[in-house]
């Protein structure tokens, strides 16, 4: 289930609790291609070009982790396309530092993104809140006892993306976001962070894609929200805590048909390339492990040679005899561990691959089954143009937030 199989989930779950109780950690939730990776990207945009001068000087802000995907995403951004759908287990956290110059106060915040198939399979499903704790924790990690996705139970502040591209079907689909509000409730309560059966953790609420309402259907972020009842009805049962809303768009035109045809092919093309890369990783993974096998075991061998032969010389009682085997028997002894740590790392990595490989082929199956493979019908506008104000104002709460959360 986990890196350290011998831990029981309660033991795992107070662990992550311990990691994460300093780190203000904000994850972003909401349906494939809502958004989410596009908000972290011009979040990290806004903060880097606008914040100081909309503050007045009073913060400034910068990206010093993990942005390297994102200055990527970006770059596409302003050469008129969309990103990809996220990959599966690849949402690298953005930490965020705003330094307020009068204050002489570093607020660290965390933005973590996430591949919409994932919240979909981990809060959306029917399952047993131990059931869903534990296919949480055991989505790939290496370096720790929990999951890659473990953020999501213990984020101090999340961001709920509404997609506005699709207000016509708003009616069927708030089902999933109430489903969200309500498993990620029960999950806060299996791990006793709720207070009077209440969720606390600040939520901003986001409509995305603004832009592509009519005009008559532009509203407040508060007169949209009075459209999911079911929405809003999940929060006063779930949570009792600071609730803002906000409104984002980029600028966007809609494309034609052979740009879709275009953008689809694109998709496959690059899903295949995608598969194509974990198996070779697969392939190079086991000639990696077999060899590292060999190598332990020509080191096992030795080193039972040796204790052989030391025992032997120790028989003797000749420290001359004795002294040079046991140097030798530490040295191999060192080369053991070594090639032991290597072949370990080898399956991990495998392993790693492995399940990679198997939630891809679960994706394409399951567009198999699919004509919609939810690629954009819109690319941005170039020059790329989008409401500063809009993310600024989503920054400032998220300032705002931080420093309620550590009592300032």
């Amino acid at each position: 289930m986990t890196k350290n199989s011998k831990m029981s989930l309660e033991e795992i779950i107070n662990t992550a609790k311990e990691d994460f109780r300093d780190e203000i950690m904000v994850a972003f939730l909401g349906d494939k291609f809502s958004g989410k990776t596009v908000h972290c990207a011009l979040i990290k945009d806004t903060l880097a070009n606008a914040l100081k001068e909309y503050s007045k000087g009073e913060y400034i802000g910068m990206a010093t982790d993990g942005s390297n995907r994102m200055n990527k995403i970006i770059d596409k951004l302003y050469d008129e396309e969309f990103p990809a759908k996220t990959p599966l287990l690849d949402a690298d956290p953005i930490t965020l530092e705003i330094i307020s110059k009068s204050a002489g106060d570093r607020i660290k915040i965390i933005l973590r993104d996430m591949a919409g198939e994932m919240k979909e399979e981990l809060l959306e499903k029917e399952m047993d809140v131990d059931e869903r704790l534990e296919e949480i924790f055991k989505t790939a990690r290496s370096d720790k006892p929990y999951g890659l996705l473990t953020h999501l139970v213990f984020a101090k502040i999340y961001i709920i993306l509404i997609d506005c591209s699709e207000i016509d079907q708003w009616p069927s689909k708030q089902a999933y976001i109430k489903d969200t509000i309500r498993n990620l409730h029960a999950l806060k309560t299996k791990i006793g962070e709720v207070v009077n059966n209440r969720m606390h953790a600040p939520i901003a609420i986001v409509f995305s894609k603004y832009d592509t309402l009519a005009e008559e259907e532009k509203k407040s972020a508060k007169e949209l929200m009075n459209m999911l009842k079911e929405v809003s009805t999940a929060l006063e049962i779930c949570h009792k805590g600071p609730i803002e809303y906000f409104i984002s768009s980029v600028e966007s035109v809609k494309i034609s048909e052979n740009e879709l045809q275009k953008a689809k092919d694109k998709r496959i093309k690059e899903d295949d390339a995608e598969k194509n890369t974990v198996t070779n990783t697969i392939n190079d993974g086991k000639v990696q492990q077999a060899e590292a096998r060999k190598n332990l075991d020509r080191a096992r061998q030795t080193l039972s040679a040796l204790n052989g032969k030391l025992e032997v010389a120790r028989q003797t009682g000749d420290a001359n005899q004795t002294d040079p085997v046991q140097k030798e028997v530490n040295r191999v002894q060192d080369v053991y561990h070594n090639a032991e740590i290597k072949y370990k790392d080898a399956v991990r990595k495998l392993d790693d691959a492995r399940k990679k490989l198997d939630e891809i082929n679960k994706s394409l199956e399951k567009k198999s089954n699919s004509d919609d493979l939810n690629i954009s019908r819109y690319k941005p506008k170039k020059p790329l143009s989008y409401s500063r104000d809009d993310y600024l104002d989503l920054i400032t709460w998220l300032i705002k937030m931080n420093k309620e959360i550590r009592g300032f």
